[in-house]
């Protein structure tokens, strides 16, 4: 298991990829799906050890709490500058297609960098829900320690909200560029994941009214994802509601997927090829959520344990970079594949054998294929890629599961 000191709460980090140089807001974003899980932890965290109290378990026990806070503050102020007036957020900064065109350092970035925005002319009801509900996480997160800010993040998360519900849309029939990689399938998840989160920050009951005319189209849904908040949203609504709607709605989504879903041979829950631990991860992580709620708490605990040490080493490798046996040495990330300058970094690098200049420390690889094969190799970008978005689960499970003395 992993050494405790090794927690990381970053999402700055992994930002150079999956969306290569461009800062993509969007639902798929790996900064702004990863702001929602890593304050949803956080948030636990700190409420089980008092509201006042800084000693919220795994932070502290990774000397970490400042580091904690510093990365939500890293992306939410980002998101506070995207906002540029209540019905007008920017959701990209720079072209998909021209930046996979590109293999370099960050910093050396010499394209055009073009801004892509949506408006209620041009709505994202994904975008803005999915951001209104980071928003609200982080006000909770700084509410005792910087008032003033949360302040600040709590009437972003309204404003946005109010824009998302009211204009309608998928943000990727908005900002078009972003087809060349990822496409939204629907919206009505995020508008119903940002109203659970907008109403545990201000309790205002009119947010589960929004919940109650959406139920119909998500009810049916699934999934805990860049696309999908079907699954957390769920979890967030039984323990904030109690109702039995959400707790059955979880209940045979997890059942489901621990005792019917598809599975490697060595055990791992596989949803799909491009980043099969992100997947397994993130079911295992909203299902131990549900644990914690009385729901079949053994064995949720349990299966979920099953999914990280798979990731940890128990399938023969470990898919965490720089720990545990044969960790990934060869990362599909940009940064970290680059030597120190004056050595060039272009295509040669990425083609190249030789293993990354730079240990991303703690970063979760995509992972195997379902015959649990993984290639090491940058040019195997569906398994070898990192992002935001894998670790943010994965490093709040790691964190519960301190806790729980595994």
């Amino acid at each position: 298991m992993f050494s405790p000191t090794t927690l990381t709460c970053s999402c700055s980090n992994h930002c150079h990829e999956c969306s290569m140089h461009n800062k993509q807001n969007k639902k798929f974003s790996d900064c702004g799906c990863a702001t929602d899980m890593t304050v949803w932890n956080v948030l636990l965290q700190k409420l089980r050890q008092g509201e006042t109290c800084c000693k919220w378990t795994y932070c502290v026990f990774a000397g970490s709490v400042e580091e904690c806070l510093k990365a939500i503050k890293w992306a939410t102020d980002y998101f506070i500058k995207c906002h540029v007036s209540e019905y007008e957020y920017y959701g990209q900064v720079g072209s998909g297609n021209v930046d996979h065109a590109h293999w370099g350092r960050p910093e050396d970035i010499t394209e055009a960098r073009p801004a892509y925005k949506i408006t209620a002319s041009r709505p994202g009801s994904d975008l803005a829900a999915e951001t209104a509900a980071a928003f609200a996480a982080a006000s909770l997160v700084f509410k005792s320690s910087n008032a003033a800010y949360a302040t600040v993040l709590l009437k972003h998360a309204k404003q946005m909200y109010d824009f998302g519900y009211k204009y309608r849309g998928l943000f990727s029939d908005s900002i078009t560029d972003s087809k060349c990689c990822y496409t939204s399938t629907h919206y009505e998840d995020e508008l119903v994941w940002g109203a659970a989160w907008l109403y545990r920050a201000t309790g205002d009951k009119n947010y589960l009214k929004y919940v109650d005319t959406l139920w119909d189209k998500v009810k049916s849904m699934y999934g805990f994802d860049w696309d999908q908040k079907f699954g957390g949203a769920m979890v967030l609504l039984a323990k904030l509601t109690g109702e039995a709607k959400y707790k059955t709605a979880i209940t045979n989504y997890c059942d489901y997927v621990f005792e019917k879903g598809t599975r490697t041979s060595k055990g791992l829950i596989f949803i799909y090829d491009w980043g099969a631990l992100r997947y397994s991860l993130n079911i295992a992580y909203v299902c131990l959520r549900a644990a914690e709620l009385g729901i079949k708490t053994a064995s949720y605990q349990a299966e979920a344990k099953k999914q990280m040490n798979y990731a940890l080493g128990d399938a023969g490798r470990s898919y965490v970079i720089g720990v545990g046996h044969n960790p990934p040495t060869h990362a599909h990330h940009r940064a970290a594949s680059c030597p120190d300058k004056p050595a060039a970094c272009n295509w040669n690098t990425y083609h190249g054998s030789q293993p990354n200049a730079h240990v991303l420390y703690g970063g979760l690889v995509g992972g195997p294929n379902k015959e649990d094969q993984f290639a090491d190799n940058r040019t195997e970008w569906r398994h070898s890629e990192v992002g935001c978005d894998y670790n943010a689960c994965f490093q709040s499970m790691l964190a519960h599961f301190v806790e729980l003395g595994y």
